[in-house]
């Protein structure tokens, strides 16, 4: 993870990870995480020789009032 922001109803991280494609799914089936989505589409690249992709993934945490709110 590169950057975590919180913009107070939604928290953004970006980074880079070997498969970045599988972040979503991950985060989306934690019942912690509410409103998982890619914020931009992911971009692959090699670093030292090693294929990564880039990850950009918005959400908010189910203990979050407005996430509360927003899946009534």
């Amino acid at each position: 993870m590169q950057r975590l922001e919180w913009n107070g109803s939604e928290w953004r991280i970006d980074g880079s990870a070997n498969d970045a494609a599988v972040l979503v799914p991950l985060l989306d089936a934690d019942a912690q995480f509410v409103g998982v989505r890619a914020a931009a589409p992911s971009t692959r690249y090699l670093e030292n020789g090693r294929s990564r992709s880039s990850f950009s993934i918005v959400f908010q945490t189910a203990g979050d009032s407005v996430a509360v709110r927003g899946t009534r």
